[in-house]
């Protein structure tokens, strides 16, 4: 994680002070980009503890398609619950002459003698006077939103974005989609998803119990796309892989490709060793930098992850591609202490083989970490 540690200097010294939507105020800079070879561990940070945990429950709720906080917290984080609405809402919408005939047939018990093909809009309005004679409403409630609600946000737009084609709307999983396109034509270019709906972006001017009330996003995704890349692995990165697997313990190729034998690569074909690696670019128009960008890398790593086992792939690189990337001026204390640390070696996680990405639980992620010796926890304060 030198790379991030490169990252939040270069933040700290060169950030200019800007204004931001939370009234804090940030030292910010604009274009960014750091890169993890995921062969080489698991990026989570270790310059301060960053709770897997979370990151996992987090990710499984996106992938979910979940976008309530009463769904977030059964799987075991809170970390979205200062941004949801808090208290149920309700609109009154007025009934249609059905639903108005049909509460009468209800109350009076009368369906015996008025079928439903007689009781219809041209009975209603021959006989009104029922309605009111029996206070029938003219008005039902409708619920908007529960508590907990976030509206459109990640899980929505990667699970059901909502669209139109030939004027009929589309709803489309653009994470199966991707998963289709990885397995029947890995090279295309088009490996992409996206959760910047501009039909469904928030007014910066609401909060965003407000917005979630119109119908929108309670925040903007601040990880706005992402990208899959693959490419085709050469003998010595399948004899790499084979080596990292815990499941080979015991078991070590040499690591000289000319040394190879016929029986080993036939042995690497019959382990259905993978023969193409995984890849991915996520772009993130804006990122708190001390606590954000450390989740995003490690949902971004899992996710990588998750991915390349569904596919039958093994791991490449995670880049990371920043817009304005920023410090919090009260979090500038705590960032000094981060700098004077070093990082310690990345962990590993491993992974069952699964075919379906929404297989893996949170337990069976935190379970599959190892090594993870960072420094001790920093409090850091999370601008809303």
């Amino acid at each position: 994680m030198r790379a991030y540690k490169t990252l939040l200097q270069d933040v700290y010294d060169n950030g200019r002070t800007r204004a931001d939507r939370t009234g804090t105020g940030t030292r910010s800079v604009f274009g960014r980009q750091i890169e993890f070879d995921l062969t080489a561990g698991f990026p989570l940070l270790t310059l301060k503890s960053t709770p897997l945990r979370a990151v996992a429950a987090e990710l499984v709720w996106f992938l979910e398609g979940s976008t309530t906080t009463r769904r977030l917290n059964e799987l075991g984080s809170t970390i979205w619950d200062r941004w949801a609405v808090a208290a149920p809402t309700t609109r009154q919408v007025e009934l249609t002459v059905e639903e108005r005939c049909e509460l009468l047939v209800n109350h009076l018990g009368i369906s015996k003698l008025i079928t439903s093909a007689t009781v219809d809009g041209n009975w209603a309005l021959e006989n009104p006077e029922l309605f009111d004679q029996y206070n029938i409403p003219s008005t039902k409630t409708v619920t908007l939103n529960q508590v907990g609600d976030l509206g459109p946000i990640y899980g929505v737009q990667w699970r059901g974005w909502v669209g139109v084609s030939n004027e009929q709307l589309e709803i489309t999983d653009q994470i199966q989609a991707v998963i289709q396109s990885l397995r029947t034509n890995p090279w295309s270019r088009r490996h992409l998803v996206s959760a910047w709906n501009v039909a469904d972006l928030p007014d910066e001017l609401n909060t965003p119990q407000e917005n979630v009330l119109n119908g929108k996003q309670a925040l903007a995704p601040c990880h706005v796309m992402f990208q899959f890349y693959v490419e085709e692995m050469t003998l010595l990165e399948r004899i790499a892989h084979f080596n990292r697997d815990p499941d080979n313990v015991g078991i070590r190729m040499g690591v000289n490709a000319d040394t190879v034998t016929a029986d080993q690569m036939d042995l690497l074909d019959r382990l259905l060793v993978p023969t193409m690696s995984l890849s991915c670019q996520v772009y993130m128009r804006s990122v708190d930098v001390p606590v954000g960008l450390p989740f995003n890398i490690a949902s971004y790593a899992l996710l990588t992850q998750l991915m390349a086992n569904e596919c039958g792939m093994s791991l490449g690189r995670l880049v990371m591609s920043l817009g304005d990337a920023h410090i919090y001026h009260d979090q500038i204390p705590m960032v000094e202490d981060m700098l004077t640390r070093t990082p310690n070696p990345s962990p590993r996680l491993h992974l069952h083989t699964s075919t379906n990405i929404t297989n893996h639980t949170v337990a069976d992620i935190v379970a599959g970490l190892s090594g993870y010796d960072p420094h001790p926890h920093l409090r850091i304060p999370v601008s809303v």
